[in-house]
């Protein structure tokens, strides 16, 4: 149920801002655009400590194996958005469809994100 909610709602995002304009490039399909963002990514942390980030087939993330309770706030061909519960944003970039930077407003820090 959950799963039609967000790919229904990921249908409306992919849909062209402006009707006036011609698509520079075909909308990414909901599918793929999630496809784009599950896998295992790591990152080091101002300390240096590695960490490890999971997202699931069903958008889950977990950091450090700990679940994180996260809304998608936005998901395009740039960008998977988060909110956590305390309403903080956590943004992971794609570049060519790959993610590869992670943004932590708790720390205000973007870190680079390396395969896991």
């Amino acid at each position: 149920m959950l799963k039609k909610i967000i790919i229904k709602w990921l249908q409306k995002l992919s849909t062209p801002f402006l009707n006036n304009m011609a698509p520079r490039s075909t909308p990414k399909s909901p599918s793929s655009l999630i496809a784009d963002c599950i896998g295992k990514w790591c990152f080091k942390d101002q300390n240096q400590v590695t960490r490890d980030l999971n997202i699931s087939k069903d958008l889950a993330v977990t950091l450090d194996d700990y679940p994180l309770d996260v809304k998608i706030k936005q998901l395009d061909k740039t960008k998977l958005s988060l909110i956590d519960h305390y309403g903080f944003r956590l943004i992971i970039y794609f570049k060519n469809n790959i993610p590869y930077k992670f943004y932590d407003e708790t720390e205000n820090q973007v870190f680079d994100l390396l395969p896991n």
